[in-house]
């Protein structure tokens, strides 16, 4: 009587501890089943941030092309200013030298004037 308490104590336990297995068997399966949803969830996530990574590193080629491109813009109306101030001192000194020629030959003319008016009048007294 003695061993049929003991086997059927034996066999509640283990009972028992099937029972607490499979428990935490359940909680292990639902474990998995919510880090296999984890797992898909950041590996869409990362697929979306890759895609953005992208679209990024795109922009910035565009955009370090557009700053290259305006860049050789600068530069080219840099020289244009620069040949343009050039020229402009050019035209200046020539605009100084013509004026220093009208100068003299206003001055000639007035002399020739002068002289002629001269002659005029040494004519008509003669």
């Amino acid at each position: 009587l003695l061993e049929c308490d003991t086997a059927v104590e034996k066999a509640k336990r283990l009972e028992a501890t099937v029972e607490d297995i499979e428990n935490k068997r359940e909680h292990m399966r639902a474990a998995v089943e919510r880090l296999s949803a984890d797992k898909d969830k950041a590996i869409e996530d990362l697929g979306s941030i890759m895609e953005q990574n992208m679209a990024a590193q795109e922009t910035v080629r565009e955009e370090t092309e557009r700053g290259k491109r305006l860049e050789a813009g600068i530069e080219a109306l840099e020289d244009e200013l620069q040949t343009s101030r050039r020229r402009t001192k050019e035209l200046e000194s020539r605009v100084e030298e013509l004026s220093a020629e009208k100068k003299d030959a206003t001055g000639k003319a007035a002399a020739l004037e002068q002289r002629a008016n001269l002659l005029e009048s040494e004519l008509a007294a003669a």
